[in-house]
C-alpha cells in the first residue's frame, strides 16, 4: 500500500465494467511514477493502481466530469474506452480507508474539476447561516486565562 497523499500518474487504459454488487463503473488504470512531496514530484517505483468511476445514480454527473477530464470519447461499447489523455500525466490522490476491516488505499483524480468558483447568491448564503446558526455544535464557555502579575522591580531584566 502506497502512502496517502498526492501521485503522479501515467493514463494506461480504461474500460466499463462492473462491480463486485453488480453495478455500473469505469475502471481507468494509471502507472503511478512520483509522489509529491514538498513541492516537487519525488519517483517512486512504477506501480499500477486503478481509479474505479460510478455509473451509478447521483454518481453519474461526477463521473460525467471526470470522464470528459480525460478525453473520454463518449463510446462505451468498445474496449477499452476511448480516452484522449492515454499516455499523460494525471495527477492522483490516495486515500487510505478501512473496507471490510481491511485497511487499503483508494484512488481518485486530483484536482479534476474547474477552478473557477461560482460565488453562493445571498439566499443560499441565508440558507447556510440558518443551518449553521440551529445545527452546528455550540463551543464551551470557557473562563478567559488568568493575566500574568505586573513585574516587579527586580525581575525587569535591564
Amino acid at each position: 500500500m502506497l502512502e496517502a497523499g498526492i501521485y503522479l500518474g501515467t493514463f494506461k487504459s480504461g474500460e466499463a465494467c462492473k462491480t463486485k454488487g453488480n453495478k455500473d463503473q469505469v475502471a481507468c488504470i494509471f502507472e503511478v511514477t512520483a509522489f509529491a512531496q514538498d513541492g516537487k514530484w519525488v519517483p517512486v517505483e512504477h506501480t499500477e493502481r486503478t481509479v474505479y468511476l460510478s455509473l451509478e445514480g447521483g454518481a453519474r454527473g461526477y463521473t460525467g466530469k471526470k470522464l470528459a477530464c480525460l478525453g473520454f470519447n463518449g463510446n462505451f461499447s468498445v474496449s477499452p474506452l476511448g480516452f484522449g489523455k492515454f499516455g499523460q500525466g494525471i495527477n492522483l490522490v490516495c486515500r487510505h480507508e478501512t473496507y471490510d476491516n481491511k485497511l487499503s488505499d483508494k484512488w481518485d483524480l486530483h484536482d479534476w474539476g474547474s477552478a473557477e468558483r461560482k460565488p453562493l447568491s445571498d439566499t443560499e448564503k441565508i440558507q447556510l447561516n440558518a443551518w449553521w446558526q440551529t445545527t452546528a455544535p455550540k463551543p464551551e464557555a470557557t473562563e478567559p486565562p488568568a493575566s500574568a502579575p505586573p513585574p516587579t522591580g527586580d525581575e525587569i531584566p535591564f
